[in-house]
C-alpha cells in the first residue's frame, strides 16, 4: 500500500512539473507572436509610407491595415493570442507609418495622426478579436467574422473609389467563405448548415461594409 501511495505522489509530482514548463513555453510562444505582429507592423507601416496615394490609393486608407492585422491575428491558435497580435501589429504599423514620417521630415497633420491613432488602437485588438473567432471560436461567431472584415474592405473600397481595396474585399471573402462552407459540411444536417454558414457571412459582410462605407463618406473627408 505504502509503495502504490509513493508512486502515485511521485506520478502527481512529476505531473506538475511537466505542467509549469508548458505553461511557461506557451508564454514565451505568445509573447513572441506578439513580438513579431509588432515587427512586421512597424516594417509594413514604413513601406506604406513610402508609397503615397497617387501611385496606390488604398495603400493610405484604414482598410489594408485592417488587412495585415488580420493575417498576422491569423497565424493564432486562440482568440486571447490572436486578439493581442491583433493590437500589437496594428500599433506596429502607426508606428512605422507615422514613425519614418517625423524622421525623414515629412510633413505629418496632427489631426489626422490624432484622428487614425486612436481608431487604429481600437480596431486593432476587434480585427484580431474577429481572426481568433475564425479559427477557434463557435460557429456562429466564426461565421460572423467570416463576413465583417471583408465587409470593411468592400466597404471603404466601394467609398473611396479604391479598386483594388475592393478587389482584396471580394477575394478575402470568397476565402473565408468556403474555409466556413468546408467547416459547416462537416455538421448534420450538412445542407442547413453550409446554408445557413453563407447567409450569416453575407449578412455580416453588407452589414460590415453598410456601415463603413456610410461612416467613410461622413468622417473621413473631414480630417483627411
Amino acid at each position: 500500500m505504502l509503495t502504490e501511495v509513493s508512486t502515485a505522489q511521485i506520478s502527481e509530482g512529476s505531473l506538475r512539473v511537466a505542467a509549469a514548463p508548458l505553461k511557461a513555453g506557451q508564454a514565451v510562444r505568445v509573447a513572441l507572436g506578439v513580438i513579431a505582429a509588432l515587427v512586421i507592423g512597424v516594417a509594413v507601416g514604413a513601406v506604406t509610407q513610402q508609397f503615397p496615394s497617387q501611385v496606390i490609393p488604398a495603400s493610405t486608407s484604414g482598410g489594408p491595415w485592417v488587412l495585415v492585422s488580420f493575417l498576422i491575428a491569423l497565424t493564432a491558435a486562440g482568440v486571447a493570442s490572436a486578439t493581442a497580435r491583433g493590437l500589437a501589429c496594428m500599433v506596429g504599423l502607426a508606428i512605422g507609418y507615422y514613425g519614418l514620417a517625423a524622421l525623414h521630415g515629412y510633413p505629418v497633420s496632427g489631426s489626422t495622426a490624432g484622428f487614425w491613432v486612436p481608431v487604429a488602437l481600437l480596431v486593432g485588438p476587434l480585427t484580431g478579436l474577429a481572426a481568433g473567432w475564425i479559427r477557434s471560436g463557435s460557429p456562429l461567431l466564426a461565421h460572423i467574422a467570416a463576413g465583417v472584415i471583408p465587409g470593411v474592405l468592400l466597404g471603404e473600397g466601394f467609398a473611396a473609389g479604391h479598386q483594388l481595396e475592393t478587389l482584396a474585399g471580394a477575394g478575402l471573402m470568397a476565402g473565408l467563405l468556403a474555409w466556413q462552407v468546408r467547416r459547416a459540411a462537416a455538421h448534420a444536417p450538412a445542407a442547413r448548415a453550409v446554408a445557413g454558414a453563407v447567409a450569416v457571412a453575407l449578412a455580416g459582410c453588407l452589414a460590415a461594409g453598410a456601415l463603413v462605407c456610410s461612416w467613410y463618406l461622413a468622417t473621413v473627408p473631414t480630417v483627411g
